[in-house]
This record gives C-alpha cells, sequence and structure tokens, in this order.
C-alpha cells in the first residue's frame, strides 16, 4: 500500500494492528459510486500511468463501468454480478463519452474510447484516459494473436 500524500510505502510497523486485517478490510470494502473514495481512488489510479497527461480542470468525471451494469442485467455473463463494483471493472472517463458508451459491450465501447467520425462527417473525440486506451490496445492485440 501507498501514502499518497507523500508516495512512500506503508508498513503499519508502528501501529497496534496487523496489516492483514487491514489489507482485508480495503479488498473487502465495496467501491459504490456514491461513496466519494470511489472516484478518488480511480483519479489516483489513472495518475500513476506516467503516460497520462494533464487533464483540463474544465473536465467533468464520472465513473465509468468497463462491464456495464446494465449488459449484466441483461445479459447474466459474469458469474459474480459483485465483481461490477470492484475498482477493477472501474474508470474515470469524460461525462460526455460515459453518456454515449455507457451500456455497451467492451468491443463496441471501443470506437467512444478512441474517438470516431460519426455518418454525418463529424469527428468525435475520444478519451484522454490512457488506462482505457491501454486495455483497448491489449484486447486487440489479443484478439489479432488467436486470427
Amino acid at each position: 500500500m501507498i501514502n499518497i500524500v507523500n508516495n512512500k510505502e506503508v508498513t503499519f510497523e508502528e501501529f497496534k494492528f496487523e496489516l492483514s486485517a487491514i489489507r482485508n478490510s480495503i479488498e473487502n470494502y465495496r467501491y459504490l459510486n456514491q461513496r466519494p473514495i470511489t472516484k478518488s481512488m480511480l483519479t489516483w489510479w489513472s495518475f500513476q500511468n506516467e503516460n497520462q497527461e494533464l487533464l483540463e480542470l474544465s473536465s467533468t468525471f464520472e465513473i465509468e463501468h468497463i462491464f456495464a451494469k446494465n449488459r449484466q442485467e441483461n445479459e447474466k455473463s459474469l458469474t459474480n454480478s459483485e465483481n461490477l463494483e470492484t475498482l477493477e471493472n472501474k474508470s474515470i472517463l469524460e461525462k460526455r463519452i460515459n453518456i454515449r458508451a455507457s451500456d455497451y459491450r467492451f468491443e463496441d465501447k471501443v470506437k467512444y474510447y478512441k474517438g470516431f467520425t460519426n455518418a454525418r462527417g463529424v469527428h468525435k473525440e475520444g478519451t484522454k484516459i490512457d488506462e482505457l486506451y491501454y486495455i483497448w490496445l491489449i484486447i486487440e492485440k489479443t484478439i489479432r494473436s488467436k486470427i
């Protein structure tokens, strides 16, 4: 674990509780979208990526479920629905993109993450969140290697 203020590893050696108990509490915490810590953790995580550029202060960000909640309700393709609320299934995303990409399959969300030109010839800019673009690259590489 990391002290995000000082960017130093947290060892808990001077405290009267067990590291395993704290780790267990954090790992079992439900990171619901309504909890401010959820967006804070996702934002912090995005900026741990050295390729992440600074974002405009005027931008509005929301929490993106990479595997959409409505998709699970319709398809029931996850064996454990609780995985929807883990940090691993979430990222921050610009509101203007999240509105358009919200309930699609990941493969379909990719065009919104990357950016695209619509039928009227208008270019829709992609996300500035490098993590989402990187996830797309990994998946595309995996798919191509199977062909």
